[in-house]
């Protein structure tokens, strides 16, 4: 039998619903154009050399040699950026089985990884005009390339979340498998678990569990050992979880943890208990973070902000200080943002960034809070969220301006290989 071509590979791949193989990443020349690296000044008529899915040269035309024998994607009158990054999605709990890995534990064992659920998923079908042209995810369709997906936050300790690729029809590539810790504060837990019945309990409580992690850490412990209130029925037996290399990370400030807080209180908490333990922290969620947006930018903590679109949550008291223009506030205070839909479907980020730049977000900072902020927050920054060279070729051919005007996603390439064409 003959080996299968790199075309047949791709139709293949699309039959069966999967991500076609990075063997059949293609080389481009993008030519022409508007070119935003976001990390340099924009190139009004410029060139982007994709090789092997890598980004190889970027420059304005006539500086980079363009290689014979390539496909070129002609980019003139249209803008390059690179591909969106949505910084916060709940995709894996829409999937079955989302309740493993210890839900009803206010505690989840902190070797639970977010991909132990993945494998269950299938991102939702291409919808309107085009749902019968492509097996694209309709994110993909908006721009939008990367993800960060939450743990299912049914805990005070929920397990690590992660960052992924969308590709195809299904996820593509698990960039950062164990890419931060999720910590939730509020009412969720007050209204899920028997105790703690306060806000301040729930503080107390995960600072006792540091406590014990800190410990055993430093005494060179494999195992934690805990009772009440981390057993949810008294009398029940103790919980046992190991001191995982992830879990040292985290406490070595090396790993993040994302705070799930929305009230400036909950906010300040997440902060102080950073402080205390010397962790790394970033908030999730955040409605309220931009009235205490001053002793964010001095502890240098980041916020994953979102949604800001009317209705989602805006009735929950804890959410009483939202505003669309929490980003703006966040960032002109020198709080590094990125945006996010904490959706499983729907709209895309791209919807986000333009409500943030109706709503003062400079144009820079709402292009960067989708690309090159987003992935220095999520740690993935070597491989996407700029058009560099030896970065991932994640990149998006727009018919105008993507931020603050509308504007329609043409071409979509996903390290190397177009995802999408409209």
């Amino acid at each position: 039998m003959k080996p299968a071509t790199g075309r047949a590979v791709i139709a293949a791949c699309a039959v069966l619903g999967v991500a076609a193989p990075n063997l059949v990443a293609q080389d481009l020349v993008v030519q022409g154009g508007e070119v935003r690296s976001v990390s340099g000044a924009p190139i009004p008529d410029g060139v982007v050399i994709v090789r092997d899915g890598r980004i190889s040269a970027v420059g304005p035309r006539g500086s980079v040699r363009v290689p014979a024998g390539v496909e070129v994607l002609d980019a003139t009158g249209l803008v390059v950026t690179p591909g969106f990054i949505d910084a916060g999605t709940s995709i894996a709990r829409s999937g079955r089985g989302g309740g493993r890995g210890g839900r009803g534990q206010l505690i989840r064992s902190p070797d639970f990884r977010v991909t132990d659920l993945l494998g269950e998923l299938r991102v939702p079908r291409a919808f309107g005009m085009e749902a019968g042209e492509t097996t694209a995810h309709p994110w993909v369709m908006d721009g939008v390339t990367t993800v960060y997906v939450t743990p299912p936050a049914s805990s005070l300790v929920a397990g690590f979340g992660a960052v992924v690729k969308l590709t195809g029809a299904t996820l593509g590539e698990t960039l950062a498998p164990a890419a931060a810790l999720h910590v939730t504060l509020g009412d969720q837990l007050r209204f899920t678990f028997d105790t703690p019945t306060t806000r301040q309990g729930m503080v107390a409580a995960l600072r006792q569990w540091l406590g014990t992690v800190r410990r055993a850490i430093d005494s060179g412990a494999t195992t934690i050992r805990l009772g009440r209130p981390f057993s949810e029925v008294a009398g029940a037996a103790e919980v046992v979880h190991s001191v995982t290399p992830e879990l040292r990370a985290v406490l070595a400030g090396e790993v993040p943890v994302r705070f799930r807080a929305q009230t400036p209180e909950d906010v300040l908490s997440a902060v102080r208990v950073a402080e205390e333990f010397g962790l790394r922290a970033v908030i999730e969620g955040g409605s309220g973070a931009h009235m205490v947006a001053e002793a964010l930018a001095r502890a240098r903590v980041s916020v994953i902000v979102g949604p800001a679109m009317v209705g989602s949550g805006a009735n929950r008291p804890e959410t009483f200080a939202r505003t669309p223009e929490n980003a703006a506030l966040l960032s002109r205070a020198g709080v590094s943002v990125a945006l996010s839909t904490e959706a499983a479907s729907g709209r895309s980020v791209a919807m986000e960034v333009a409500v943030a730049r109706g709503h003062g977000l400079s144009q820079d900072a709402a292009l960067r809070a989708v690309t090159l902020d987003a992935a220095r927050i999520l740690g993935v920054e070597d491989r996407v969220g700029s058009l560099d060279e030896g970065k991932d070729a994640d990149l998006v051919l727009w018919s105008n301006d993507p931020v603050g005007t509308w504007a329609e996603a043409r071409i979509v390439v996903v390290g190397g290989r177009v995802v999408f064409r409209r």
